[in-house]
């Protein structure tokens, strides 16, 4: 029985080592095969990684290229608005002689443009009212010079 027990033992030990030799190899070419799958996978992550932030940095360009626009454009917007501002308060005058310069009561010159009224005289409405009074005359042009108590004084020209 001793002799079996050693001959079982010895059986046992050598079929251990056939079955292990096999698994080493195969546990081996598995972890091979696995290995190169991380190390790729690795490899386009990192190179995803890469585009990503190449990307990042063209918005980051891109949102500095809209804010300085942004930016560029309220300037111009607050220059347009001065500008504006400037030619709203502007006034120019000029020599010019005229050929008929007549007192026009407030009703006249309403009877050739009715949103002319009184205390509006430097308005678009009077100074049409004014212009056409004028071509009425056969002049080409005319405009409010002088405001009274109930006419304005009217020049024309030729």
């Amino acid at each position: 029985m001793k002799i079996r027990a050693i001959i079982l033992v010895t059986c046992l030990a050598a079929w251990q080592n056939v079955l292990a030799a096999p698994a080493d190899s195969s546990i081996s070419a598995i972890l091979t095969s696995k290995n190169a799958q991380l190390q790729k996978s690795y490899q386009d992550l990192e190179s995803r990684v890469k585009s990503l932030e190449a990307a990042l940095d063209r918005l980051k360009q891109v949102e500095l290229a809209a804010n300085s626009a942004k930016d560029a454009a309220a300037v111009a917007q607050t220059s347009a608005n001065n500008a504006q501002a400037s030619a709203n308060n502007a006034q120019a005058t000029a020599n010019i002689a005229h050929h008929s310069y007549t007192n026009v009561s407030y009703a006249g010159l309403r009877s050739f443009h009715e949103g002319c009224v009184p205390n509006d005289s430097a308005g678009p409405n009077c100074m049409a009212a004014a212009h056409r009074y004028c071509g009425s005359l056969g002049f080409a042009a005319g405009l409010v010079q002088e405001v009274g108590s109930d006419a304005y004084a009217v020049a024309c020209f030729r």
